[in-house]
Parts: C-alpha cells; structure tokens; sequence
C-alpha cells in the first residue's frame, strides 16, 4: 500500500531540491511537487521504503499525510 509523504530536506539541500528529488525517485517515491523554496517534497511511497526515505541524505524528515474528513454542512452532526 502506498501512503502520501511529505519530505522535508535539511536546510543544506534546501537549495538543491530537484536533486533531492531524484534521490528520492530512486528511492522509490513516486514525486508529485517539489517545493524547492520550501525545502519540501512531496508525494507517494511504498509503505516498505518509507524508512528508507528517512536514511537519505539530505532528508531531515518524513510526514505522513493526515486526511481529515468533515461532516456535510446539512448533517445533524456539528
């Protein structure tokens, strides 16, 4: 199963994002966005290789994506 992550560089890579990026994609993260002004990068992973996003060099962390989901406006729950 694959889950959606934000990375976030160190900020000595925060400058060198794309190829943050590309070490990344050989990590088996399939990028969506690179935020490079932000020294961010985000996209899907493998739950397996999650940890090894982790281990890169360059990665200070990993967030997983936390979906939250609000009641209809017409519900009875407010």
């Amino acid at each position: 199963m694959s889950t959606r992550v934000t990375v976030t560089l160190t900020d000595a890579q925060a400058d060198r994002a794309e190829e943050a990026a590309g070490r990344l994609r050989s990590a088996g993260m399939e990028v969506e966005q690179v935020l490079g002004s932000l020294g961010m990068v985000t996209g899907t992973v493998a739950d397996e290789r999650r940890a090894g996003l982790e281990a890169l060099d360059g990665v200070a962390s990993v967030s997983v994506e936390r979906v939250v989901q609000l009641p209809d406006p017409g519900s009875d729950i407010q």
